[in-house]
């Protein structure tokens, strides 16, 4: 502790994520402030989400900020950012709209076996399937990454919330 200026330094690990803090001590009658160097998960993107009591937080943007701060992300670090952005943009589940756009047409209608039909409808089944895998596994990516640019606040409000809790058990 620095007599000087009566602060206090300290680093601790929250969510596999350092946190750096410094402590004001007061005099006895005053509470103590803590501020909090929070980067997330991915410091890269340059912005955190927090409940709004959490003022203490260096990293804090706004809601729309971190938006635009995240398909930035998004646009530099995944392959095929533009269909994967979209996530960020309408919060409409991808894998619905993907299914909408990419489901080969032709499997309502089963051409002739050994016909050039057949064999492009096997062809457009194996790209529909490998383009849809990618999209699950960077739609999950993207969803980690958003947690952990949560606060650990914000992340306790969050399972708390209805939605959530029949999200994660269904």
């Amino acid at each position: 502790m620095n007599n000087n200026n009566n602060s206090e330094r300290s680093t601790v690990m929250t969510n596999n994520t350092c946190v750096t803090g410094t402590t004001r001590i007061r005099s006895a009658n005053q509470s103590r402030s803590v501020e909090i160097s929070f980067a997330g998960t991915t410091p890269e993107i340059g912005g955190v989400l927090c409940l709004p009591a959490e003022t203490n937080v260096k990293s804090i943007v706004r809601y729309n900020k971190f938006w635009d701060l995240l398909k930035t992300y998004i646009a530099k670090h995944f392959k095929d950012a533009a269909k994967i952005a979209n996530v960020v943009e309408t919060l409409e589940d991808p894998l619905a709209q993907f299914d909408r756009v990419h489901t080969p047409k032709n499997l309502v209608t089963q051409p002739k076996p050994g016909s050039i039909e057949e064999m492009i409808l096997k062809e457009e089944v194996k790209e529909y399937v490998l383009r849809r895998r990618a999209m699950k596994l960077n739609v999950n990516k993207i969803y980690a990454i958003i947690w952990g640019q949560c606060s650990d606040g914000l992340q306790a409000a969050v399972r708390l919330d209805k939605y959530y809790i029949a999200k994660s058990t269904s």
